[in-house]
């Protein structure tokens, strides 16, 4: 998330600033409503190396018999409670990271009606949509990093270009 509100907002041109720092000088992740940025997991039980399966262990910790039973009770209820978060605070973006779980990402946050556009630029492929009544853009964009995903300077800049692009704002030419 360093990564792209560097580049969105223009705030490192060098890009070698210190990410422990820069999450407490912008307030990445901060408890409060003055916050640059805020990350989290649509999932928050982790699946190191995209590992899916459901074992003992995870079901007893959970208290669910399957990854699509814990999946569908956090789309509902962690996506409930976050749309609530959205309502209070109305941030400009939510950037979601992963194309191909886009259908979830658009069910977690309560806009399967919306209507859905594309954007690109150089190879860069984002999705986006209008929350219902927010003043809010969801975009889906690839993961950071890997083969396919953002995994240079310049595609994360094209990425924060079509962000613009989306909210009507001059990107940063640095």
């Amino acid at each position: 998330i360093c990564w792209f509100l560097n580049y969105y907002l223009a705030i490192d041109p060098t890009d070698s600033y210190d990410y422990a720092q820069f999450v407490i000088d912008h307030k990445i992740c901060h408890k409060g409503d003055d916050g640059l940025g805020f990350k989290m997991n649509l999932f928050p039980m982790n699946a190191p190396n995209h590992d899916y399966s459901w074992d003992v262990k995870r079901a007893q910790f959970t208290g669910f018999e399957s990854r699509s039973a814990y999946e569908e009770w956090c789309l509902k209820h962690r996506g409930e409670y976050f749309r609530v978060l959205l309502k209070k605070y109305q941030p400009e973006i939510i950037i979601v990271l992963g194309k191909t779980h886009a259908h979830k990402f658009i069910q977690f946050f309560g806009c399967e009606d919306a209507e859905n556009f594309e954007l690109d630029k150089n190879g860069v492929s984002i999705s986006y949509r209008k929350i219902p009544n927010t003043d809010t853009y969801l975009i889906i964009s690839p993961f950071f990093g890997g083969d396919s995903g953002i995994n240079s300077f310049n595609k994360m800049k094209d990425l924060t270009d079509l962000v613009h692009e989306i909210k009507g704002t001059q990107p940063h030419d640095w």
